[in-house]
């Protein structure tokens, strides 16, 4: 499948290795961390100490420790949850208690689910609504306060916002509890961000709530709307950023008026060519003194550049998944599915062309090129769908215009690879669905395709996922531009030769299948018989490795063959499927497709299994054609 798969934003950015939190520490008790597992564990017993400063300097010290994987695990293994939660967080120490909930705020952070659920169990919820409606007091009353109690006031609204977070992206019943316990939270949230008083890094955590929050949850966005909440001129780029996947959410799961995908697509790329990346990644370079590489304790410039690239990091997320839902209407509005499985000029097409009748008997058929009555009930589709068809095509454009350039200067950020070649990929398949027409997507299609086989000769074996995303990219501008790319065989055998040096993985499965896909296409440009041979000699190696190969490549593989060699006039097929004794291959391996077919469970994989009864009829017909042919 070419398409990347819808991705909650509940756990998007939150771990994101680069985000460390404020502490009330001072620098000398950076300077002094423990650099052991035994030297942290005095440190767990002054948590028990009478003096409140012995105890807040160790939870401060503990606080930043926990990053360290394995000293965490020793401590969580010394019950520092329980004396967390039994103890430190109800501290008669106000300071005390601000930076254990710092320590828990980061376990939550770099562990996940299973502090998550453990602490929920324990009633964490109790506790953080009475540091909310503390903070609340503490907000009216912020001018008495002094400086001292308004810090640690700040570091306590940062920590609960991000604990509430990281418990919202755990599962549907800690979400549905805290939407119970908290029916204001969006109030608080709004209320922080329009709040001059407080710090700009408490006003991300909100907005980051927020968009966390608002996700799939109907009761919070009517809650949002009804305020009726503006966005200050002076707002930072991170709050607009989350303000835009608040935006998102609540357009993708109501047909509001107030909020227009393409307004929401401006707001995405305006913000996102707003992030000097380059210079906010600089300011997060490790420094090096005596010799020794460490990451300075955090001020308030590292905090910003923090906060801008995970913005800048949300902005690609965001641009996935909006790709992703333009390009579901467009499926949807248009009666086409090619774009996002991939299965461009034949593959589901092929499928409907072949199964109707008993025989195929035309080069159409096999192309799946649309019938004369197809193109009528796509016309009729448009025209029944308004609007909205031509505003999921308007902010296509906006995003290929105005998105796509600066996603593709990002591969260069090894931080940001994973994302945007992700985005990239969803982003090309729509623009082949709802932008194929255009010149500059026609343009661009070929020039990407260019550059990003360079980026992925460099990265390919660093970074699978972006690999990934990449090849997948590189298969949806391959069919904008109808497989017409500069190629020869040594391209071809270098990705042959990626392909067979993955290890077997599921990630390296869908990465495989796309190189598939991606050949499917390359393979149909007609002059250059020497790389279509390369590539059919590949493929139908794939289907004749059965009974030892996976499903989804031996499908993809037939799928590509059945396009490639569709039509006899083509220059390459008597020299390629004729002379490689193609169909005689295809012959003797179609009782092992039926058998691939059956032992394929409905129950487990449908939609597997479906493709896969699909491959086997349009084989069976396929030979039958390719028989009468010549």
């Amino acid at each position: 499948m070419a398409k990347s798969k819808n991705i909650s934003r509940n756990a998007l950015v939150r771990v994101s290795a680069i985000k460390r939190p404020k502490h009330l520490a001072n620098a000398s008790s950076v300077a002094t961390l423990p650099a052991s597992v035994e030297t942290a564990a005095p440190l767990l017993q002054k948590l028990f100490s009478a003096d409140p400063k012995d105890r807040s300097m160790a939870a401060s010290a503990i606080a930043n420790i926990v990053e360290v994987g394995v000293i965490r695990k020793q401590l969580l293994k010394d019950k520092l949850v329980k004396i967390l939660l039994e103890r430190s967080l109800t501290d008669s120490s106000e300071e005390v208690v601000a930076e254990s909930l710092g320590i828990l705020r980061n376990l939550a952070l770099e562990e996940g689910y299973d502090v998550c659920v453990f602490i929920w169990r324990k009633d964490i919820l109790t506790l953080l609504e009475t540091y909310l409606e503390k903070i609340r007091t503490s907000l009216a009353n912020i001018s008495s306060l002094t400086a001292q109690a308004k810090y640690i006031m700040f570091v306590m609204l940062e920590s609960s916002l991000s604990l509430l977070s990281s418990l919202s992206g755990t599962s549907d019943e800690i979400r549905d509890s805290i939407v119970s316990r908290f029916p204001e939270l969006p109030l608080f949230d709004l209320d922080v961000i329009a709040n001059v008083n407080i710090p700009e890094t408490a006003k991300v955590l909100a907005a980051e709530n927020l968009c966390i929050m608002s996700e799939q949850n109907i009761i919070y966005q009517h809650v949002i709307q009804a305020s009726g909440f503006v966005l200050n001129d002076d707002v930072s780029v991170p709050v607009r950023m989350y303000m835009t996947g608040v935006e998102y959410n609540i357009l993708e799961s109501s047909s509001t008026k107030s909020i227009d995908i393409v307004s929401v697509v401006r707001s995405l790329c305006s913000e996102m060519a707003a992030v000097d990346i380059e210079a906010f990644l600089k300011q997060l370079d490790p420094v090096t003194i005596d010799g020794v590489e460490s990451v300075p304790k955090t001020d308030d410039h590292r905090s910003t550049a923090q906060n801008n690239v995970i913005a800048l990091q949300l902005g690609l997320e965001l641009a996935t998944v909006i790709s992703e839902s333009l390009g579901k209407f467009n499926t949807q509005g248009k009666s086409s599915s090619k774009s996002h499985t991939g299965n461009v000029n034949g593959n589901e097409s092929s499928d409907e062309a072949m199964s109707d009748v008993d025989g195929v008997n035309s080069d159409e058929e096999i192309n799946g090129f649309p019938t004369e009555g197809e193109d009528q009930s796509i016309a009729k589709t448009e025209k029944s769908s308004g609007g909205q068809y031509s505003h999921a095509r308007s902010a296509a454009e906006i995003l290929l215009e105005d998105a796509l350039p600066l996603v593709v200067s990002l591969m260069k950020f090894k931080l940001l690879q994973s994302r945007a070649a992700t985005a990239l990929n969803n982003m090309c398949w729509t623009f082949d669905s709802l932008c194929a027409s255009s010149p500059s997507w026609m343009e661009l299609s070929r020039t990407n395709f260019i550059t990003l086989s360079s980026v992925l000769r460099e990265l390919a074996y660093d970074n699978t996922e972006a690999s990934t995303g990449i090849i997948g990219t590189l298969w949806a501008c391959a069919c904008q531009c109808k497989g017409d790319i500069p190629l020869d065989v040594s391209n071809v055998r270098w990705l042959v030769k990626y392909y067979n040096d993955l290890e077997d993985t599921e990630m390296t499965l869908e990465c495989r299948v796309r190189i598939v896909g991606l050949f499917g296409v390359l393979a149909q440009r007609q002059g250059h018989v020497d790389v279509t041979q390369e590539i059919g000699i590949f493929l139908i190696t794939q289907v004749l490795a059965l009974p030892n190969a996976h499903s989804e490549i031996v499908i993809e593989a037939l799928n590509a063959i059945y396009d490639i060699f569709a039509d006899k006039t083509f220059d390459y097929d008597s020299e390629v499927f004729v002379k490689g004794s193609f169909l005689k291959h295809l012959v003797s391996i179609l009782p092992q497709v039926r058998q691939m077919a059956k032992k394929i469970d409905k129950r487990r994989d449908l939609l597997l299994r479906t493709k896969a009864d699909e491959a086997v009829l349009n084989l069976s017909r396929f030979i039958a054609y390719k028989s009468k042919e010549r």
